[in-house]
């Protein structure tokens, strides 16, 4: 949790009440015409003793899912964006610190697809590009290639974006996301080097297992359609284990491993001790049956598909 917002008093369900922050720095709750506070979309950008931090609005079970995906981010050594609970002007949600670094620029994977597009085919409308068929691990290797094709640092670059990639397709695979779009990534980089930016947003992990497949917007491992398919978290799975070298394999082998059933639970109790709360009884069993399942249909295949290769 965030600690140097610690002055900052917490309501009985965890919450940090932005609220009592406004009213004792400037008399006032609203966030209308409030000069620390700028909002883009549904995004509250917040300013907290020079440091900024994001609020977006969700449910409770959302706002759980955040701090868990954060919480398993973290135990599994990923690069990933920090959340905490926090409520503002009657709405409830999270708030996470802004990971932007002041020194580099970011480019989101849709803006990845329109370069590249825009170098293919300088009449290359950007309105009319299928971002999500796009939205896969092959064509983004190929983008990467002619984005830095003259950049002195090329092939660590690549690698380290596409490391960083396969970080988050793999987190995706475990967790069922179904929001893993190209607007939902980010390429970090400056003058001499580039990477992944920290992995965030994984409110929607689990949702996967119940959306509809035609819309799931996740990395896929290749697209070789007109259109983009549907996306089967399960077929995905398949066709990585049996493209990716044993090095990756491995790689979500271990992951998976250290993201057993039990160890989420653990997580949970962590969360519970740190905000001094009580999770609700009907969310965390909705996480923690729709988690084992999962687990248990990646495990079968898992075993399936690593048969055929002894």
């Amino acid at each position: 949790m965030f600690k140097e917002l610690d002055f900052i008093e917490r309501d009985d369900d965890g919450y940090i009440k932005l609220d009592s922050y406004l009213y004792e720095k400037y008399n006032r709750i609203s966030i209308k015409n409030n000069p620390s506070i700028e909002i883009i979309d549904s995004l509250y950008i917040i300013e907290i003793n020079n440091q900024k931090y994001y609020f977006k609005s969700c449910k409770k079970e959302a706002a759980i899912k955040e701090i868990l995906a954060d919480k398993m981010l973290e135990y599994i050594g990923f690069n990933h964006a920090n959340y905490d609970l926090a409520c503002i002007n009657g709405e409830y949600g999270v708030i996470s610190r802004n990971f932007k670094k002041d020194e580099y620029r970011y480019l989101s994977g849709d803006e990845l697809i329109a370069q590249y597009y825009y170098v293919v085919d300088k009449d290359a409308d950007s309105d009319d590009l299928c971002y999500d068929k796009y939205n896969n691990m092959t064509d983004i290797w190929d983008m990467l290639e002619v984005k830095y094709e003259y950049h002195p640092n090329k092939e660590s670059i690549v690698k380290n974006i596409m490391y960083g990639l396969n970080e988050k397709f793999i987190f995706d695979i475990i967790t069922c996301q179904r929001d893993g779009a190209s607007y939902n990534w980010l390429i970090e980089e400056s003058d001499m080097y580039a990477s992944m930016a920290p992995i965030y947003d994984n409110e929607t992990m689990l949702d996967g297992l119940s959306y509809d497949e035609n819309k799931n917007t996740n990395i896929k491992v290749e697209e070789f359609n007109d259109e983009r398919t549907e996306y089967r978290n399960l077929d995905e799975l398949r066709k990585y284990l049996n493209y990716s070298s044993d090095y990756f394999v491995d790689q979500f082998k271990t992951v998976f491993d250290s993201l057993s059933p039990k160890n989420i639970k653990c997580l949970l109790i962590t969360i519970e001790f740190n905000l001094n709360i009580k999770i609700d009884h009907k969310i965390k069993e909705s996480i923690l049956s729709r988690y084992n399942y999962n687990y248990q249909m990646i495990n079968n295949v898992l075993n399936e598909e690593l048969a055929k290769k002894r």
